[in-house]
């Protein structure tokens, strides 16, 4: 992958790796890594929303008590 850049942001980015003490690539690596995390669950929280929005959710006591059930479950494995 080629990716043209001006040489003013060239030299940000070698900046700002040079402050973090790692090469460009990570930085952009990072950032990459970083945006994708940030995108994805916005669009999750987005959906979930809607979704309650729409009266697709439980309430703080169905939950509670869903919770309840589960260590309830799990004491009896043992």
């Amino acid at each position: 992958m080629n990716i043209d850049l001006d040489n003013k942001t060239i030299e940000k980015l070698q900046a700002v790796a040079a402050l973090q003490n790692t090469s460009v690539s990570n930085l952009l690596r990072v950032y990459a890594d970083e945006q994708e995390t940030y995108w994805r669950e916005l669009k999750e929280d987005t959906e979930t929303l809607e979704a309650m929005k729409n009266g697709d959710y439980i309430t703080q006591e169905e939950m509670f008590s869903k919770l309840d059930r589960l260590a309830t479950q799990a004491e009896n494995i043992e």
